[in-house]
């Protein structure tokens, strides 16, 4: 008997008890909450347990018939994800059990709490549910016996920023880990529902390779950016009749924002330089092609213009200061002056800005440095008077104003629990849900200065780790299927792996890849570092940001060090943790793992540290990636002795070079790189000489990688992410 259709009961199986109103979970020992999809699905296979419930009958529950969403994909994240709630496995289940091609179904019954038969309890309040037959028990969950603070998190990203596109992409939020650290939280998704019921989405590309979109002010055309084998190229789609044609052929660079001009007779793009993805460069090219004419240096977000359309807006970093700036320039790129500043922020390239229809108010998205998270900002066009005008620990995407300036239309972003599209009333107010699907939205959004219509980027990502001998790392084999998007890799001293997933919790499994269940405990991580029988990890939950010293199995956890902490490493003799001070000007730090007074090691060279920290093999080492930009754009490696001993030495790095690492025997550095939209893994002898690449995979980017502990295996983080573009109508 299934649960009846106007209770609302909280149900009990195994050592779980679920409150289907919430979606909250409780065992013995912790509290979580089912997302949205997931306790949708469970609850529609409660109401008919040991039966078939179809796919389209979880279509029809989970999607109305106007949602487009990529259907097959969305569905498998949404049972993975309340198979992994509930510790259940898809290969030998004990809750959830799949009839191949048709659907779930719920292989339990009812019973009271006495043990009592379903019929005797199915109109209590709290029901029970047993397995029906005997199965092997689930992977056992990591008991925690110590908790932290409830968080509100860190993501990864400019990845993280944009991390759920293609692999190569996500990479980019390795690249600038540093900033990505803190650029977006995790935040608890409210039930609201769409604006409108009426809202039609209609998917325009197949490619999967899709990058920037944007829309013309008439709404007949859509600019994309679209990444091939020979690189990245500029096309034109017309809506009505479907034609497709290319403005610009594939080259090696990425556009990084897309904008037609007002009248929609040119096409302004921002393109990083070639072989060199910190370096933005604006140009224009008439809408139906030609030649594309450079107008600025250093643009640092998509432009918007005014509503007369002689002038644009856009944000600019300024590392050097730990700033950013609002800028306004004439519409041929003449007359750039600074309108405002905004301190203590990310540096890298930004969500944007845009022009309110009456021309008078300018909005803005910045990431805080620290805990602060995102901030939406206006300023005022005419003085640049500045006020905050929506702080959020929601990633916050390109705003686009609604036609009569009452709010903005916006991506609230969040890699695991989806981006989806809200509008933040304007000047205040509480945000208002447009979409409601499965889909992952990308920040980067356009829309048309009526409104009726907008431009966004679907996407999906699938990650799965892999496993190679160190003798020769091309020929690897597959450990896991179908998994969750990780982010960082780590080994342990004991042979275990560890993955941070883009959402901030971490995961412990087998080298295999089997028995792998989530650390409890500790959340909200930024990066990961293993230390001898502890890991560490910058947590961003609480009233400060935290260096986090634990046990693998998420007890014994310890705050090392408060404020702007980020990316540890530790010594390999396990009794010593370094890390970056975020505070301008960029310090390296170090603290012994016990506990004590961190003190200064150096101060980060140039403007300041790419992606992580690594310490040579033998502990006297550290090295590190980072960016100069004069005389020009270089990537560039220091390597700095641990006690201030000798000076820095200075490597050239191969452009776009991330994730850099010591091999094992201390060598070489070897770190990620590109060629043609691939990441694969690289070496650089410290003697010189020529790079060696050490896997030649054609498909499926690096993540990223780390060492078994004797330096015989290398392990990775291999996927993709398929990102196509989807025009909104009605959504007001």
């Amino acid at each position: 008997m299934g649960i009846p259709a106007d209770r609302k009961p909280n149900v009990r199986f195994g050592k779980f008890q679920v409150d289907l109103r919430t979606g909250e979970v409780r065992t013995e020992d912790r509290k979580f909450y089912l997302q949205e999809q997931p306790s949708q699905v469970l609850q529609l296979l409660l109401e008919c347990p040991g039966e078939l419930v179809t796919r389209e009958d979880l279509k029809k529950r989970l999607w109305p018939s106007d949602t487009f969403v990529d259907f097959d994909h969305s569905l498998n994240k949404a049972v993975n994800r309340l198979r992994e709630a509930l510790e259940d496995s898809a290969e030998h289940p004990c809750f959830i059990e799949t009839l191949p091609r048709r659907g779930y179904r719920f292989i339990a019954s009812f019973v009271d709490g006495n043990g009592g038969d379903s019929a005797s309890s199915a109109q209590a309040t709290d029901i029970k549910v047993s397995p029906l037959v005997s199965r092997p028990a689930p992977a056992r969950p990591i008991s925690s016996e110590s908790s932290v603070s409830p968080a509100t998190t860190a993501r990864s990203s400019v990845a993280l920023f944009r991390g759920r596109r293609r692999a190569s992409m996500a990479l980019m939020a390795i690249i600038a880990m540093a900033a990505a650290a803190i650029i977006a939280h995790k935040w608890t998704r409210r039930s609201s529902e769409p604006i409108l019921q009426t809202m039609k989405i209609t998917k325009l590309t197949e490619s999967g390779k899709i990058e920037y979109v944007a829309i013309s002010p008439d709404g007949r055309y859509v600019a994309y950016a679209q990444q091939g084998s020979d690189g990245q190229a500029l096309r034109l789609r017309q809506v009505g009749t479907e034609s497709d044609i290319q403005i610009l052929a594939p080259e090696d660079v990425s556009f990084l924002g897309i904008t037609f001009s007002a009248d929609g007779s040119d096409i302004y793009f921002i393109r990083a330089n070639p072989g060199y993805r910190s370096s933005h460069k604006l140009f224009v090219i008439p809408m139906l092609g030609g030649r594309p004419r450079p107008l600025m240096e250093d643009v640092d977000s998509p432009i918007s213009f005014s509503p007369e359309g002689r002038r644009f807006v856009f944000t600019r970093g300024v590392p050097a200061k730990g700033t950013s700036e609002v800028r306004i320039a004439n519409a041929d790129g003449s007359g750039d002056h600074l309108l405002a500043t905004m301190s203590d922020t990310f540096t890298f390239f930004q969500p944007g800005a845009a022009w309110s229809p009456d021309g008078r108010t300018i909005a803005a998205a910045f990431v805080k440095k620290g805990m602060a998270g995102w901030t939406l900002v206006a300023v005022q066009a005419g003085d640049g008077g500045l006020r905050e005008m929506y702080d959020s620990v929601r990633s916050i995407g390109s705003p686009r104003w609604l036609p009569d300036g009452s709010g903005l239309l916006v991506t609230l972003d969040d890699p695991l629990q989806l981006g989806q599209l809200w509008i933040i009333p304007f000047p205040r107010g509480k945000p208002r849900r447009v979409t409601n699907d499965i889909s992952n939205y990308d920040p980067f959004i356009d829309a048309t200065p009526d409104a009726k219509a907008a431009v966004a980027l679907s996407q999906s990502v699938v990650h799965n780790l892999w496993e190679a001998p160190a003798s020769d790392p091309s020929v690897s084999h597959q450990l896991t299927t179908g998994a969750m998007p990780y982010a960082q890799l780590v080994t342990t001293s004991d042979g275990k792996l560890v993955a941070r997933s883009w959402d901030g919790e971490l995961w412990i499994m087998n080298a295999d890849g089997g028995e792998r269940a989530r650390i409890p405990g500790v959340s909200n991580a930024a990066t990961l570092a293993s230390c001898g029988r502890f890991l560490l990890t910058n947590s961003y939950s609480t009233a400060a940001d935290e260096l986090i010293r634990f046990d693998a199995d998420g007890t014994n956890i310890n705050v090392m060090a408060t404020g702007q902490s980020y990316g540890p490493t530790c010594s390999p003799d396990g009794r010593t943790a370094y890390y970056l001070e975020l505070t301008h000007p960029q310090k390296i730090l170090r603290i012994p793992i016990e506990g004590g007074i961190p003190e200064k090691v150096a101060d980060v060279a140039s403007e300041g540290l790419v992606g992580l920290l690594s310490i040579s093999p033998d502990g006297s080492l550290l090295a590190y990636l980072y960016d100069t930009y004069s005389p020009e754009p270089a990537r560039k490696i220091a390597i700095i002795p641990v006690d201030a001993s000798a000076q820095v030495k200075t490597l050239k790095a191969p452009p776009g070079a991330a994730r850099l690492t010591w091999s094992p025997d201390g060598k070489s550095l070897r770190f990620l790189r590109t060629q043609e939209g691939i990441w694969n893994l690289w070496e650089q002898l410290l003697a010189g000489g020529e790079l060696r690449q050490l896997t030649h995979f054609t498909s499926d980017s690096i993540v990223d990688y780390a060492s078994s502990r004797d330096g015989h295996q290398l392990f990775f983080i291999r996927g993709y992410v398929s990102s196509d573009v989807v025009l909104l109508r009605n959504f007001r």
